[in-house]
This record gives C-alpha cells, structure tokens and sequence, in this order.
C-alpha cells in the first residue's frame, strides 16, 4: 500500500511540474498579467470575470502602425460630440471621461472597468456595452485610466 501511494504521490508531482509555469502569462505574453491585489474591486463584480491581461490589446501594433512612438495617448478632436465610439482600426471601445473639453478619454471595460476589453464593430455597440456595465478601464496598466 506505501508503494502504490508513493507511485501515486509521484506520478502527481510530475504531473504538476509539467504543466506549463502561468496559463494567464502564455495567454496574455507581451500584454502582460493584471495584478488585481491592490485595487479595490467592489463587492457587485464577479471576480471570475477580471480581466487576466493588463496592457489594452490596441498597444500591440507594430512600429510602423504608430505615428511616433513616443507620443503618448492623443485627444479626441475638440468639437468631437460623441461620449463614446469605435476605434475602427482596433475593433475596441472607447468614452470620453475626465476633461471633456480637452479631449480626455479612456478604453471601456466590462464589469465597470475591470473585466474584459469592450469590443465593437460600430459605435452604436460601445453605447449597448455601457448598458451591459462597460466602463472606463481601471487598474495598474498604462492603457487603462482616463487621459491622453
């Protein structure tokens, strides 16, 4: 019986040691993993439904796509109307918050901010997705936030 529980025993720990070292940082790569330890997560989120990357997927693209790489978020064009819309280049949301008038925006988010990337083919979608509780992003991340 010690035998057969030790070859159990074994046979697990081999197992365990094979199993790749993160699914969520094989899943996510250069986007890197979101550490929700230190952000207040209100008690009406589903915890399972936290968004496991942490960089928007938008800042994926190639050098060549950017217009300089070092410039940082830019604003929406004053006189620009819309509370939201579609980046039609990216297929994800986004919505003005903080100083409007300036251009301030943000990427929307599901669970109001900290779930999954909202994502859109028209701008009529990032409108239907802040009814289903998308919001701007929140977190450690340099997408996430109001700003640009």
């Amino acid at each position: 019986m010690k035998l057969s529980a030790f070859y159990l025993f074994a046979y697990h720990t081999a197992c365990a040691l094979a199993l790749p070292a993160s699914n969520a940082q094989a899943e996510c790569g250069e986007l890197g993993v979101m550490d929700w330890t230190n952000v207040e997560i209100p008690d009406t989120v589903n915890r399972t439904n936290l968004r496991t990357c942490k960089e928007h997927p938008a800042t994926l693209t190639t050098i060549k796509e950017r217009d300089n790489i070092l410039q940082e978020r830019r604003c929406i064009p004053p006189g620009k109307k819309q509370k939201w819309g579609c980046d039609q280049e990216t297929g994800y949301c986004w919505m003005n918050c903080g100083k409007v008038k300036k251009g301030e925006w943000c990427w929307e988010a599901f669970e109001y901010g900290i779930g999954a990337w909202s994502n859109c083919k028209t701008d009529l979608d990032c409108f239907r997705n802040t009814e289903r509780g998308a919001r701007c992003s929140i977190g450690d991340c340099e997408s996430c936030g109001c700003g640009c």
